[in-house]
C-alpha cells in the first residue's frame, strides 16, 4: 500500500497522473519500486524476495478485515480481497 500523502509526489515524478487507478500499474514505476525493494532485502535468501508487485492506496485496516486489532496483517484476508490482483500478477509472468 501506497502513502496516499507522497502518491501525488512519486505519480509526479514519472510523469503519471495520481488520479488515474492505471498510474498504480505504470512498468517504469514498478521496476523501480521492484529494484528498490531487492536492494532492501538483499540478504534475505532467495525464497524470500519479491519479485512482484501490486500497488494500492486502499489503507490496511480494521474496519475492513485486512488487519487485525493488533495490528498483524491477516494474511487470508489479504489474499482473499485482492485474489484478482495476485492471479493477475501471477499470469503475466509465466
Amino acid at each position: 500500500m501506497l502513502n496516499p500523502e507522497l502518491w501525488p509526489g512519486l505519480a509526479g515524478d514519472y510523469g503519471l497522473d495520481p488520479q488515474r487507478s492505471e498510474s498504480l500499474a505504470d512498468p517504469r514505476l514498478l521496476h523501480d519500486l521492484i529494484m528498490k525493494i531487492r536492494e532492501a532485502l538483499a540478504c534475505f535468501p532467495g525464497y524470500a524476495k519479491v519479485r512482484r508487485v501490486t500497488l494500492t492506496l486502499e489503507p490496511w485496516t480494521i474496519d475492513n478485515g485486512l488487519l487485525t486489532p493488533t495490528m498483524k496483517t491477516k494474511r487470508n484476508r489479504v489474499l482473499e480481497h485482492y485474489a484478482a490482483e495476485v492471479k493477475k500478477m501471477y499470469q503475466e509472468h509465466r
